[in-house]
Formats: C-alpha cells, structure tokens, sequence
C-alpha cells in the first residue's frame, strides 16, 4: 500500500521485523505498522470513535422495485413524465443574449435537470396529500413518520434545486461585467436566474453611479473650482460673486430644486450641482416662461421619444459648460451659444449633422430665437464648410444573395422560431424598403389577409408620417411561383406559430424568448442584421438599415422609376432623400474585370 507521499507500509507482527527486502537505500522511506500494539485510552478518545464499529444503517429495496429503478437508471425517463409543473429559474432574456452558445446550451442542460428534481417536489406533494385524506384506519404514528420522510425528502431535492441555480449563476459571472454580478449577488434567484427586474436595477445603478460622478468634487482643493479663483500665494480663494450672476442662478436652482432634491436624497455626496433630466429641464424652461402647466405637457408631447434622447446629450453638455463659466442654464446669449459650440469644435470630432441637433435642442431650451440667430447661422455654415456630413454607406450591397439564402430557408414548419422570425422581417425589409420603426409598429388587427394577398395599414405615428401625414399601407400579392419568397405565406406562417404565444399582445413581431412580448427596433434590427451576416453581407460595415439602400438602390437599376420608390417608402414628391443617401451602386469594384474574364 503507497501513500500519497511515496511511503510503504509494511504490517508485521510485533516483534518479528519487517523484511528488509521490501526496503532497499534506494526505495521511499518505509512505514512499519504493528497490529498488536495498543494505545492509551486518553490518546484513543482524541482520535474518535473507530469508524469500523460504528453501526451501518442498511436499506432493504424490494428486488421488484430495484428492478425497475434501473430501467429507469439506465434508459431515462419518458418526456411527459419529467414535468411536473414547477419550473426552475430562467435565464434572463438580457442575460442570454451575449452569452456564447455553448453557455447557453450548458444553463439548458441545467434547466433540464433542475425541471427533472421539481417533477419529482409535484410527486411528494400528492403522495403528502394522500396522507392526508386517507380514511383508513392507519397508526397516527405511522402517518406521521411518513409524512416526516417525504417532508424531508422533498426538502432535500429542494435545496439541491436551489444549489443548482447558484451553481448555474457562478458558472455565467465570469462572463458578465463585475457591476452585473455585485448586483445579481443580491438578488436570490426566482423566476428569473438573476432576478426579474435585472434590466431596471442595473439601469438604476448605472444612473446613480452618473449622478454620483456629477456629485462628487472634481478635486480635494475645492468642491467648484470655478467657482475659487489664485491668490498670489497659489493657494484658492473665493470669487467675489457677480450680483446680477447670484441672482440668476438661485432662480434657476429654484426652478430645479424639487428634482435635485430627489437627487441629493438618493445620492448624499457632496460637490457640483447635479444635472437633472433633459424633459425636467424642458418643463422648468417653459414654466419660467409663464406658460400654463396644461400647455406644457402638450409641448413635451411634441417631441418623440428618440428625438428627446438625442437632445440629453446636448443638454448635458449644456449643463456642465453653463457649470464650469458660470453660464445662465436657460437664459444664454447666441454668443454664449457660439462659445459653447467651439469649445465642442476643439475637443470634438462630431460634423455638422451633430452641431446642427446641439442647435435644435438648445432653440428649444433657451429663451429668446436662438436658431433664427444671424451670427450663430453663419458660425454654423462655417461648421458645415469644416466638417461636412457624408453619407453613412458609399456603396450598398446586392440584394440577390440574401434573397437566396431566405428561400432556402423553407418549409416553414421546420424552421424554429428563431428563423422564421428572422426570415419574416429581413423578406419583409427587403420588399417593402420601410425603416425597422416601421415594421415594429405593424399591428395584427391592421393586417388583413384575403384570397388575392395581404394589406398592411400603419396606423401609428412614424419618423415621417406627422410631417408629411402620409401613414403607410402595404399591399403584397401571393408569390405561387415561389412559395418559399411569399411575403404573405410567410407572414401567415409566422402568425400561426405565435398565435399562442403572443397572449393579448397586438403587435406582430414580438421576442422569440420568455416573455413574449413586443419586439424592439433595436431587437429587429438585430435580427436583421444577423441574417445579412449569414448571408454573406459583411455586417462590420452595413446595419440593419441598410435593407433599405439596398432594396431601393436596387429597384433603380430594374428599372422602377424614382417616383414609385418615393410614394411606396413614403417620401414627398419632391423629397431629395433618396438621391442624397440611399440610391448607392454595389460595393464590389471588379465588375468589369468579371465580366472581362468570365
């Protein structure tokens, strides 16, 4: 026998030596072990009790029952039997989607077992309940002892589900951000692995880590530096207050102290006054213009949500500029505007499209016609000179292979969820040429499908239809000579597929995984995107978007007329768009040395 070092030991007899023969110089140092010798009782009760004579408790199994025990041991469980209404936590939706596959399909494997352990909880729950009704006359004792065994039993298979998901959530950290596991920690796994509401609390805490970051005193030596001017010793010392200037920005921080008075509650460090969210500033803006509190929130409503998203970054760069000169927040100059500007000009890299919305967003903010600005207009078409706004594409790509890698993908009935969903909007980009918001805004009750086709009313507002108050409608045929390229047999396919999925939901496209619900613009787009990129499209340079250059640059060279592109995209009759951004030729560049050699 060898130990783990390398020693031997070697059993005698006491008093009769070990043979030497076992140990030789060259062999591991030897352990003689003497069977007789007897230890102290004192040293004995150290060591414990001798595990040899402690009593085995020994389960008697039924041959009958072992039987079949290891029928199942060894060919599974059929499928209907492994469910017995539990279910384990999910996988976050969020979670999931930037997880390798191999990650996914481990978790899966999990879930799998996890759903295995909980059918066996729904088996000791009825076997508890039998107990419990049963009208025979059995032994109080007896009834108790059994259900104590199930009790504990099932408290068992309950932590080694509750095990599990730790187990599942350790094996994905490392793959998360450090800020996403200190705040999953927490949270104990439920319905969803990393907690229902992961999306919003971790939104929440990388808000609060912002607000503290805006909190807190950009140096020891002052809490605001601006406001601390050099004495000749190089030390800093209090700016003697412009009376005009403390009057001004007391206004402005009464106008804002409700908000950042929530911000200081949730946030209690010291330092620079906080900037607080562009629609509140919007709404004190107005409200210091003496407008009513009813025309306000009509005024805000003007304003879409993505355009309002796009302004926070000027808003809050507004702020800090007004924080660091001192700067009126809602009542600046065009000058001041001017100033600001440039100092984004220097340590920017953004073109004119970017300088343009800075001015948008602003006009809105300031009092006074701040865009009407003579001297601002100039200063901008000095921008325009400098730094010009070029098309985000050059060049588009060929729509021809992508539609050949859709109708490979056919018959529908074979295709997963994933794909059909992904086929559905990428054939439905491709033939229609309409952005991915307006595909996310298809609604079932506006979809009406008869024997000669299908019709697609939008009804809901998009980027275009307020200004032009043109709202589009989708008119499709059947495609019989190529059922796999039908738009309208797919679209059928695809409702049929998620009829009991989508509950109450109304909007076509909705999330391939729990819960189903409506898809995102940024979700289709994703999905679209993958597919270009299965496709062969190189997607490090065209987006989602750009369906919509290569459908209508396309349409160009078959032969379709500008007009009709106009009218079935929904651009005006005398709308420059496509030929300024959309109508591209293919991005190959040996066309003629192809058609040279072939």
């Amino acid at each position: 026998m060898t130990t783990p070092s390398g020693s031997i030991f070697h059993a005698t007899d006491r008093g009769s030596p070990a043979r030497s023969a076992l140990v030789s110089p060259s062999s591991p140092s030897a352990l003689v072990i003497h069977n007789d010798e007897e230890l102290p009782e004192e040293i004995l009760e150290c060591l414990g009790e001798d595990p040899s004579k402690l009593p085995v408790t020994h389960i008697t199994v039924p041959s009958s029952v072992v039987t079949r025990w290891t029928h199942v041991m060894f060919n599974g469980l059929p499928k209907e039997d492994k469910d017995g209404g539990f279910k384990p936590p999910l996988l976050n939706t969020e979670v999931e989607a930037i997880l390798p596959t191999t990650s996914v399909k481990k978790d899966r494997d999990q879930v799998a077992s996890q759903t295995q352990m909980l059918a066996s909880l729904g088996a000791h729950s009825e076997a508890l309940k039998l107990i419990a009704s049963c009208t025979t006359e059995l032994p109080e004792p007896f009834k108790k002892q059994l259900g104590k065994l199930l009790s504990d039993s099932a408290n068992l298979i309950s932590d080694l589900v509750f095990t599990t998901s730790q187990t599942r959530r350790h094996l994905l950290f490392p793959l998360l951000s450090k800020q996403v596991k200190e705040l999953t920690l927490k949270v104990p796994p439920r319905e969803f692995l990393f907690g229902a509401n992961m999306a919003d609390e971790l939104r929440t805490a990388k808000s609060a880590e912002r607000l503290a970051k805006d909190l807190k005193a950009p140096c020891s030596t002052s809490q605001n530096q601006h406001r601390f001017s050099k004495s000749e010793g190089g030390c800093f010392k209090p700016k003697e207050p412009d009376s005009s200037t403390e009057s001004r920005t007391e206004v402005n921080r009464a106008l804002l102290s409700e908000n950042v008075q929530k911000v200081v509650q949730t946030n209690p460090s010291t330092g620079r006054f906080p900037y607080v969210d562009g629609r509140d500033c919007l709404r004190k803006a107005y409200q210091q213009r003496g407008l009513p509190e009813e025309a306000i929130d009509t005024m805000i409503r003007s304003i879409s949500h993505t355009t309002l998203r796009q302004y926070q970054t000027t808003y809050k760069l507004w702020w800090d500029y007004c924080t660091q000169t001192n700067t009126d927040y809602f009542n600046a100059t065009p000058h001041q505007v001017i100033q600001f500007l440039q100092q984004l000009l220097v340590t920017k890299s953004h073109n004119y499209g970017t300088f343009n919305s800075h001015r948008s967003a602003l006009s809105l903010l300031l009092s006074g016609n701040i865009g009407n600005d003579s001297d601002l207009k100039r200063y901008l078409k000095g921008i325009m000179r400098l730094r010009p706004t070029k098309p985000k594409y050059s060049t588009t790509w060929d729509p021809a292979p992508v539609v050949k890698y859709l109708q490979a993908l056919f018959p529908y009935d074979r295709l997963s969820l994933e794909t059909l969903t992904s086929k559905v909007v990428t054939l439905l980009a491709l033939i229609s040429a309409h952005r991915v918001q307006t595909l996310s805004l298809i609604q079932l009750s506006n979809i009406q499908i008869s024997e000669s086709g299908i019709t697609i009313k939008i009804t809901e507002p998009t980027k275009t239809s307020l200004r032009t108050g043109i709202y589009p409608v989708m008119k499709y045929k059947y495609f019989t000579a190529q059922p796999e390229s039908c738009i309208v047999l797919a679209i059928q396919a695809y409702i049929n597929r998620t009829e009991e999925l989508r509950n109450s939901e109304d909007f076509l496209f909705i999330t391939t995984k729990k819960p189903f619900k409506k898809a995102s613009t940024n979700t289709i787009s994703r999905w679209i995107k993958n597919t270009l990129h299965e496709a062969g499209v190189d997607t490090s340079v065209f987006s989602g978007h750009s369906t919509r250059h290569a459908a209508t640059s396309a349409a160009v060279r078959k032969g379709i007329s500008v007009e009709i592109i106009r009218q079935n995209v929904g651009w005006t009759a005398t709308s420059r768009v496509f030929e300024t951004f959309y109508n591209r030729p293919l991005s190959t560049g040996d066309n003629i040395c192809n058609a040279i050699l072939s």
